[in-house]
């Protein structure tokens, strides 16, 4: 079995950037505060403002969530970090 490229990798993992993870983020978290409103039989107006909250918190919490993982990326990359976790795991063990 071949490896992975590192291209593929993220390609199956669905890392991409902050900006794509807050655009996915602010059209799930808009669409269920629209159908959260449409079920409560709302306005126009409140459906809208539902609609605007939803999507600011949903992309802000993905956008933070791809940015987590990008700081993990880096530390895997830039530091020891897994020897550090591993030996502190077989010191607990």
């Amino acid at each position: 079995m071949r490896q992975l490229t590192e291209l593929e990798l993220t390609q199956v993992s669905g890392a991409g950037d902050i900006a794509g993870a807050a655009i996915i983020g602010a059209a799930i978290g808009g669409g269920i505060c629209v159908g959260l409103a449409s079920a409560a039989r709302t306005t126009g107006t409140v459906a809208l403002a539902m609609a605007i909250v939803g999507a600011a918190g949903m992309s802000g919490l993905l956008a933070s969530g791809q940015v987590a993982w990008e700081v993990g990326e880096w530390l895997n990359t830039n530091t020891q970090i897994q020897s550090w976790i591993g030996r502190a795991i077989d010191s607990v063990v």
